[in-house]
């Protein structure tokens, strides 16, 4: 797509999906058990330090997803530049509410997470990174800033 809209690119490291460990690449019951015992781990119970074995814990997530962020709105902020980022909607549902001013896990929940197609726009404002749009619907109800 990139190609055809005559656009730059770069792929990078830091959006990717969170490493699920020994369940990569499998697909079985016990597996997606485990997996939502982290998911609930961390969206319910606030256990940030909690992974699958081999995998990554929030704490690991953060550490690559927040500091990425800070950079494009450091080398960003004053441009007149659009830019798109494309990842994985469990990646985005975890991320987003450490770094959007207005968007927290509730209002996620809410909007029913992300799916294939889920477009949600930002912007840099003074007071921080704010979304603006989500699916083609304004962003004007705020969460208490972070």
């Amino acid at each position: 797509m990139a190609y055809q809209l005559d656009a730059d690119y770069e792929v990078v490291e830091a959006p990717r999906e969170y490493d699920c460990g020994i369940l990569e690449s499998r697909s079985y019951e016990a597996g997606w058990q485990k997996w939502q015992a982290l998911w609930d781990g961390w969206v319910k119970h606030k256990q940030w330090e909690r992974r699958i074995e081999g995998g990554e814990s929030f704490y690991d997530v953060r550490g690559r997803f927040v500091p990425f962020i800070d950079d494009l709105i450091r080398q960003y902020q004053d441009a007149e530049a659009n830019l798109l980022c494309v990842g994985h909607g469990g990646l985005y549902w975890m991320m987003l509410p450490l770094v959007l001013r207005n968007v927290d896990h509730e209002l996620i929940s809410r909007q029913q997470g992300f799916d294939y197609q889920t477009i949600m726009v930002a912007e840099w404002r003074p007071e921080g990174l704010v979304c603006v749009e989500w699916n083609g619907v304004g962003r004007t109800q705020t969460t208490e800033a972070k």
